[in-house]
């Protein structure tokens, strides 16, 4: 699953969520710090990239 905005608030809680329920996540996010990290959070489940529309 990809999680648009994936590194805090909202999105962040649907990706742990989605981890829970077994889902390999996404996230992206310009906060490209905080999307890693929180990648790292959902250990096997999660993976990060930056998501930029200005790119």
């Amino acid at each position: 699953m990809i999680v648009t905005g994936g590194a805090r608030g909202q999105g962040a809680v649907e990706a742990e969520l989605l981890a829970q329920c077994g889902a390999q996540v996404m996230i992206c996010d310009m906060l490209e710090e905080e999307g890693e990290a929180h990648a790292r959070e959902l250990c096997d489940a999660g993976y990060s990239a930056r998501l930029d529309r200005t790119a």
